[in-house]
């Protein structure tokens, strides 16, 4: 009497979810949830309370599910870039200033304290 054990081998794979597909024209949740560093139920979320959070969505007549245009996602984000200003920032030390800075601040605002 022999048994087959090969029948009986469980197989321990891991399921992953598929990477978003950035080249398509239209973004769904999952793909502007990895463009912008957030979790999908905080773009779902922001998408009701906080639009402007998001780029524009575009509703499909006749459709629930949340989509945005390629162009409207990457124009949304060009906006929103920081550029570091052209003159830097003077330092400032930390702390409270010292007698001397705050006598020297105090006569060039013509005020004392």
């Amino acid at each position: 009497m022999t048994t087959d054990t090969s029948s009986t081998s469980t197989s321990t794979s891991t399921t992953t979810a598929p990477p978003p597909n950035l080249a398509a024209p239209m973004y769904g949740v999952v793909e502007i949830a990895a463009l912008l560093h957030r979790s999908e139920n905080t773009v779902r979320l922001d998408a009701v309370r906080a639009p402007g959070r998001l780029p524009p969505i575009c509703r499909l007549p006749g459709h629930k599910r949340l989509l945005w245009r390629r162009e409207d996602v990457t124009a949304w984000i060009d906006a929103h870039v920081q550029r570091p200003p052209d003159t830097p920032m003077p330092l400032r030390r930390r702390g409270r200033p010292t007698k001397a800075e705050q006598r020297t601040r105090a006569g060039q605002t013509g005020g004392a304290k």
